[in-house]
């Protein structure tokens, strides 16, 4: 997942050792000073397993948000069909989602792939890189 920032040395989240992200931009002038950026699919919980809430010791960040997520949307989450729509102007983009499972999905879709359908978990597709249209469908799936 990109977070847009211009990184110029992306670290592998699964080393245990990553080194430190460099080309952040500096903040904008009579702005709160930066706060540390994490990718959240870096980010290890570590406490108590929460198994009421699907969160156990160790899980990313990233997939203890989503199973909160799914939880607060009830036992009966609705899923439905989005459209991901990329123009040649737009090129490429990759879009994150919570499947009908609640699974963290992602698809990423040029303009030569454009229009894609994806099963989605009402409210969760995101683009996260690039530039797409997402159009929900009246489609329950």
């Amino acid at each position: 997942m990109s977070s847009g920032l211009p990184l110029q040395n992306c670290y592998d989240c699964n080393n245990p050792d990553p080194a430190n992200a460099v080309g952040l931009p500096d903040c904008p002038p009579s702005s709160e000073p930066c706060e540390d950026l994490l990718f959240s699919q870096c980010v290890k919980y570590t406490g108590p397993n929460l198994p009421s809430l699907g969160i156990t010791n160790g899980m990313r960040l990233k997939t203890a948000l989503a199973a909160l997520n799914v939880l607060l949307l009830g036992a009966s989450p609705v899923a439905k069909n989005y459209i991901i729509t990329v123009t040649a102007v737009q090129g490429k983009a990759t879009v994150e989602y919570l499947s009908k499972l609640g699974v963290i999905t992602s698809i990423t879709v040029t303009n030569l792939t454009s229009p894609q359908t994806i099963c989605a978990l009402l409210t969760t597709p995101a683009v996260v890189s690039g530039s797409a249209s997402l159009s929900l469908t009246t489609v329950t799936c």
